[in-house]
């Protein structure tokens, strides 16, 4: 691998890879705390930004990125490390380890959608096992028993790879890991359904979410604010449960 080189960029010459923020998106609170210590500190204080030589992407910085932007502007320069990347792979392992030793840590639904792209890439285990520093036990238990949904399809193949390669040729199908609000009993989901799981389900199961929402109701602890929210939970339960009825009976 060739040496790193620090090369100084404008802001708006760096470009963003999609398919990381796919798996990393922004979190604007955390944008938010990299503004704040910029102005007190400044952009000095942050580890440099790493960038695909050959294609000038943001491979690990999406965070110090995004507050430079709003701080500064898009004519903003900065110091930024490139690097000459083997392949797809090594770009993927080099983000995982930069979020894993820098800001907010990978965790949860973000870190199993970076387990399974990783695997799906062909790495191996222990490689995997040292990027989320754990042993590789655990991580080949946690990649077998990933939780995951079919999206566009109920068709089931033996493993992640197969699937994969099922995918690539026919364009329709993928797995994906989901949030452990998502029952067992769920194999599949449309695109439309796993990008509003993806982007707004906290991970949550339903039967304790109800169960707080009783409770809150029992206790008078309801602002008026939460009133046409509880009214459209009322009118989705009851066609919910009418539905169910109506299964039940035929």
């Amino acid at each position: 691998m060739e040496k790193d080189t620090i090369v100084n960029m404008k802001l708006k010459d760096i470009k963003l890879d999609s398919e990381l923020l796919e798996c990393r998106p922004i979190d604007k609170s955390t944008v938010s705390r990299y503004q704040s210590a910029m102005r007190f500190d400044g952009v000095e204080s942050f580890p440099l930004m790493y960038i695909d030589k050959k294609t000038k992407k943001l491979i690990s910085g999406n965070h110090r990125y995004k507050a430079m932007l709003n701080e500064y502007g898009e004519n903003h320069s900065v110091d930024v490390k490139v690097r000459s990347y083997k392949d797809r792979r090594e770009q993927v392992e080099h983000a995982v380890s930069e979020n894993m030793k820098f800001g907010k840590q990978l965790q949860g639904f973000q870190a199993a959608r970076f387990r399974k792209w990783l695997y799906e890439l062909n790495t191996p285990m222990s490689r995997i096992a040292q990027l989320f520093d754990k042993s590789e036990k655990v991580i080949t238990k946690e990649i077998a028993g990933l939780k995951v949904v079919y999206i566009g399809t109920k068709r089931k193949t033996k493993t992640i790879r197969e699937q994969t390669q099922e995918a690539k040729k026919n364009g329709t199908v993928r797995r994906e890991p989901v949030k452990r609000s998502i029952p067992d009993s769920v194999e599949s989901m449309t695109e439309t359904q796993w990008e509003e799981h993806k982007d707004k389900d906290i991970g949550v199961r339903v039967p304790l979410l109800a169960d707080q929402i009783i409770r809150h109701l029992k206790n008078d602890f309801i602002d008026p604010s939460f009133i046409p929210t509880l009214q459209e939970l009322y009118l989705e339960l009851g066609d919910y449960l009418s539905k169910l009825e109506k299964v039940q009976v035929s």
